[in-house]
């Protein structure tokens, strides 16, 4: 074999030996055969089709570079997204602990600029380097090499190729309110919500009972309230109501008259269309209302008489006016903030009492006063 030939063999045999020797000298864990792990944590694929790529050329290559130190490389789940958020690296190191590993690595989310981190599970500190714009196996042999030489180092050293990532720390928490004996603590007062002035409408079911129950009516009662000054809970508040109803008898009032033919048999029938005007105090104590008030009003009557002996049209009928002065109480519960159900009970004095005659025959009055009794719901308008 020539001179030359010799030479070509022995230059990257000699390059080798030199490398192995290098290895050998900044590795004196390995000559005792020390074992140790190194964790890397992967995002599953991430979003980006390379992230898996490069995660898996990195894990080839921490295999190859690190098998003579006898490091064992364990791959799991959970790269942090942010590296210097202090919640993030606590739960790293609790992974790089869980596993017995003495470093964790990891490469940076899909989208953010290429670099790896690297943690020293021992005293938590966060190094990272930046990751070249090359194929995914050169970029893994390179980082290989770069893991396998931080790991390499003392745990107060770094190679100038990694950068120390500073931390932010997590917020301190709350600090505790010192619980106070009972004994000292006075009972609170219930609190006082301010209730602004505001409008109400009600549907009310109304019955009118006279002196005699035949001209007992029944209707609709329509009232719309103006509550006159803000309160609270707890405290007396004034209002002012306006109401009308149409209402009609239950049945009709039968007359017997004395006319030409003989007697002749009537039904008189009354409506009446009370208009009213309540004056209010009102005491709210939580969602129950209690109200008293004075009612002055206006009643007008209608009344109509139809032959029933023969078959005829009713007659035009008659209207009356009667003025009346009345008491009335009512007890509301507040179902939410929109709506609430009312009773209604009230009393009035009637004058003057009306009487309708058919034929020079009087119908029964319909009497000086009578009781009303009202129940429907409330609504909050304003």
């Amino acid at each position: 074999m020539g001179a030359p030939r010799l030479r070509r063999w022995l230059g990257p045999a000699a390059r080798l030996l030199a490398a192995s020797a290098w290895l050998a000298a900044a590795c004196p864990a390995t000559a005792a055969g020390a074992a140790g792990s190194i964790l890397l944590l992967h995002r599953g694929g991430g979003s980006a089709p390379s992230a898996s790529e490069n995660e898996r050329a990195l894990l080839e290559a921490l295999r190859i570079y690190t098998r003579d130190l006898g490091l064992q490389v364990v791959e799991w789940p959970g790269a942090p997204q942010l590296a210097s958020s202090a919640g993030e690296l606590l739960r790293v190191t609790s992974l790089g602990k869980d596993v017995g590993a003495e470093l964790v690595v990891w490469l940076s989310p899909p989208g953010d600029p290429p670099t790896l981190y690297a943690l020293r599970v021992r005293d938590g500190r966060v190094h990272r380097t930046a990751v070249a714009a090359d194929d995914a196996e050169v970029v893994a042999r390179t980082l290989g090499l770069k893991v396998r030489s931080l790991y390499t180092r003392p745990a107060n050293e770094r190679p100038p190729d990694w950068i120390d990532v500073p931390i932010t720390p997590a917020p301190p928490p709350a600090p505790a309110t010192p619980a106070l004996p009972s004994a000292s603590v006075a009972p609170a007062e219930p609190a006082r919500v301010a209730r602004p002035v505001g409008i109400e409408l009600s549907v009310l079911g109304s019955v009118e009972l006279p002196p005699d129950t035949t001209w007992a009516r029944y209707g609709l009662l329509l009232r719309a309230g103006l509550l006159l000054t803000p309160g609270s809970v707890g405290s007396i508040r004034a209002a002012v109501e306006v109401d009308g109803a149409i209402t009609q008898t239950f049945s009709e009032a039968t007359v017997r008259s004395s006319g030409p033919g003989g007697t002749v048999t009537s039904r008189v029938a009354v409506h009446d269309v009370p208009l009213g005007v309540s004056l209010w105090g009102r005491f709210e104590r939580g969602p129950v209302l209690l109200a008293f008030g004075l009612r002055p009003s206006l009643h007008i009557v209608h009344a109509t008489a139809t032959v029933t002996d023969v078959p005829t049209v009713p007659s035009p009928g008659v209207d009356r006016l009667t003025f009346g002065i009345g008491v009335q109480a009512t007890v509301r519960y507040q179902v939410n903030r929109a709506w609430a159900i009312a009773a209604l009970l009230g009393a009035e004095l009637l004058l003057p009492d009306q009487v309708f005659t058919v034929g020079g025959a009087a119908a029964p009055g319909l009497g000086g006063g009578q009781f009303l009794v009202s129940l429907g719901p409330v609504f909050r308008a304003y």
